[in-house]
């Protein structure tokens, strides 16, 4: 008991997070919480009886969502297999407060205004921990309990029964909180907003992202996978921030193959800040230091972003909202080179990436990249470059820079 609560006030000094004792019928003995009015809400109450099936059910910690979309981490301390005292330590969330999900189920209930209001006040300060650092802190809170020391594809983790969830419930605003913390990332990354990674350290999106991997795969497998889609994301968002494709996905196979090859949850750890503060802070310089205006800037973008696409500058001029005659201009004096000149200089230097591919044709990447004919990109390929696209393929090294 000493250890567990040496432990808890550890991570108070971190998170805002309580401890909570039950017996081993389930019951409320005590709490670290100053305020007690969380035993008297009858949902709560409830969660001492699912508290101890599940300490019943499982030898290790167990993180698990309780009323309200609150998470818990529960550890027993247990004798010939029977928990005999319960642990639980939270609420908190590992994503951000999904507020309008539970304030409609509140209504479904129809809880007293008061009561409802006050209840969401208690949920919206809690702390908000990331999911892998929860985990951590099962696997220290089992510790600090048996004196057994575990490893993380030893915890278990699940959602709440479906008793618990009420009758009105609606599987696809589980995702709620995730979606709404996972747009505001991606608006920061194409923003190139250095408080992303201020953002990032207090809210984690990575709990709902689902099964990766078989429920038979290695949780190292799965953490690779979650972190592969997360470049995804953070390349995407960055492309829309102004970084240029081909860079952007040139630091999307480097770190995929980094991932791929780590060994340890803490490499992986490692590779992820670093690909986030990369990102942005690629998209960061760009937005401050661009030489562009915006409409101009803008239209730079857009091509980039549309090379394989059919382009106009009547079409472009309109997304951009500003006349043909404005926008030709105004781009040709700023960049030297008229929409359609930058255009075309834009998909030579994307066809070069495309013939590094050997089972790419130069017949398949001119029409990829919509150039008339197979016979003017290989000449403008020539004028840019001094050797054909074939030439190309087969000695790169040979083209001039």
């Amino acid at each position: 008991m000493e250890n567990i609560e040496f432990l808890t006030e550890c991570l108070s000094c971190l998170h805002e997070v309580f401890l909570w004792q039950y017996n081993k019928d389930g019951l409320p003995v005590s709490t670290t919480c100053p305020d007690t009015t969380w035993l008297n809400d009858p949902r709560l109450e409830k969660q001492g009886e699912l508290f101890r099936q599940y300490a019943e059910l499982h030898s290790r910690p167990s993180l698990i969502t309780g009323a309200y979309s609150t998470m818990w981490l529960i550890a027993s301390e247990k004798k010939d297999g029977i928990p005999e005292v319960i642990y639980a330590v939270g609420p908190f969330f590992t994503d951000s407060f999904p507020k309008e999900q539970i304030r409609k189920q509140l209504e479904e209930e129809h809880m007293p205004i008061r009561t409802a209001e006050k209840l969401m006040n208690q949920l919206n300060r809690l702390s908000v921990i990331s999911f892998y650092r929860v985990l951590e802190y099962a696997i220290m809170i089992h510790y600090a309990v048996t004196g057994e020391k575990i490893d993380f594809f030893e915890l278990h983790y699940d959602s709440q029964p479906a008793e618990l969830k009420g009758e009105h419930t609606d599987d696809s605003t589980q995702f709620h909180g995730t979606y709404e913390a996972e747009k505001e990332l991606m608006r920061m990354v194409r923003n190139g907003d250095m408080n992303v990674l201020n953002y990032l350290k207090r809210v984690s999106s990575m709990n709902n992202i689902g099964k990766l991997a078989s429920d038979n795969s290695e949780p190292l497998r799965q953490l690779k996978n979650t972190v592969l889609v997360g470049i995804t994301l953070f390349s995407r968002a960055a492309i829309e921030g102004g970084l240029y494709p081909d860079t952007a996905l040139t630091l999307t196979d480097h770190y995929f193959q980094a991932v791929e090859a780590a060994d340890s949850f803490q490499e992986i750890s490692n590779i992820t800040m670093t690909m986030q503060h990369d990102f942005v802070g690629r998209v960061h310089k760009i937005r401050n230091t661009s030489k562009h205006s915006r409409p101009v800037q803008m239209l730079i973008d857009y091509i980039y972003l549309h090379l394989e696409d059919e382009l106009s500058i009547a079409g472009m001029a309109d997304i951009a909202g500003y006349t043909d005659y404005y926008l030709s201009k105004k781009f040709r004096k700023e960049t030297g080179m008229t929409i359609k000149e930058f255009i075309r200089n834009a998909r030579l230097e994307k066809a070069q990436s495309y013939l590094q591919d050997p089972a790419m044709t130069v017949r398949e990447v001119s029409e990829r990249l919509r150039f008339t004919s197979q016979s003017y990109f290989i000449d403008c390929f020539r004028k840019k470059y001094g050797i054909t696209p074939g030439e190309y393929q087969m000695h790169p090294e040979a083209a001039d820079q």
